[in-house]
């Protein structure tokens, strides 16, 4: 494993103020700029589609240089990142100021490295509409149209669906990670949750990429809650539907599977706060052998779309 500071983080957020309030977590990639008019070998660091800067041009020793590592591995991960009020005269990790530092990490067992550059990682979750389980999403379609007799009624219902889940996941994360929210749509039976589980928070909304198959995704929350009396390291994925379904049960088992944490977790869970259950959310948990039983399951169904050659979209991949 080697390590290095991206370079050019101040000037790349001079002129991109979304990039200066990013909070990097997960995995980074890394995007070759052959036409950059300064060094042809450039290497831009990216995260979620967002250029942080790029690799240094140092050497690393024996192994070469970092944009030789970078250019074979094309995946990395973050170690850690710093806020800056002043430019970089000083530091800090409350995020005053704007983004001014990230360092990430390349592995460098061979077996580590990602697939050749240009390759495109399939999101989880359009992996699992092949599935089709819990009756499939003619549910979906039926419950959009219900909301309007129109095809641009049923666009918008899907629309506000999904912003008010995302809404939903920002609340619940400023809640556990100690952020400032108004709070509008923290979902009711999230207190409930929080007393029965006892939480303690590690990390949220972080991308992991699973090179055994080149699928990707972002789980919701990494900490430790008490389940059956005991602690346990726990996967958490947060939906608004009123039911956990099969499909959120194995999409959170990969999750699982892939975190980068110093402890494997014990359990996976699946929370639903659109129940209607007196406490306000439907809780499913995944234990270990379950988890494991999943994610062979995720590996099988991507192979067997490859032998069968199926394409997906643009839109199903990063």
């Amino acid at each position: 494993m080697i390590e290095f500071t991206v370079r050019g983080i101040m000037y790349e957020g001079d002129s991109n103020h979304i990039l200066c309030r990013q909070r990097p977590k997960g995995a980074i990639h890394f995007v070759p700029e052959p036409d950059n008019a300064h060094d042809p070998n450039a290497i831009a660091v990216v995260y979620e589609g967002i250029k942080l800067g790029y690799v240094p041009k140092s050497k690393v020793g024996y192994e070469g240089s970092y944009q030789e590592m970078a250019s074979k591995a094309r995946v990395g991960e973050v170690v850690r990142y710093s806020y800056t009020e002043d430019r970089g005269e000083t530091w800090n990790n409350e995020h005053n100021g704007r983004l001014g530092s990230v360092r990430v990490s390349i592995a460098m067992e061979e077996e580590e490295f990602s697939p050749a550059i240009g390759a495109k990682h399939v999101r989880i979750s359009a992996l699992l509409n092949y599935l089709n389980l819990g009756g499939g999403f003619d549910g979906i379609i039926k419950w959009a149209f219900d909301q309007g007799g129109t095809h641009q009624d049923y666009v918008r219902a899907i629309g506000d669906a999904q912003d008010n889940g995302t809404k939903m996941h920002e609340d619940i994360e400023a809640v556990l990670m100690g952020y400032d929210s108004d709070g509008n749509h923290e979902p009711k039976g999230l207190a409930n949750w929080i007393e029965k589980f006892e939480p303690e928070s590690l990390e949220s909304e972080v991308r992991i990429v699973d090179t055994r198959i080149d699928v990707t995704g972002m789980y919701d929350w990494l900490g430790y809650v008490t389940y059956k009396g005991v602690r346990h390291l726990a996967l958490v994925d947060w939906k608004s539907s009123k039911a956990v379904k099969p499909h959120h049960k194995i999409q959170a088992s990969f999750y699982a599977s892939n975190a980068r944490s110093i402890e494997t977790p014990t359990i996976a869970m699946v929370v639903a706060f659109g129940s209607k259950a007196k406490q306000g959310y439907s809780a499913s948990v995944v234990e270990q052998d379950e988890i494991k039983s999943n994610y062979e399951g995720v590996v099988l169904l991507k192979r067997t779309l490859d032998m069968l050659g199926v394409k997906f979209k643009d839109g199903d991949c990063i």
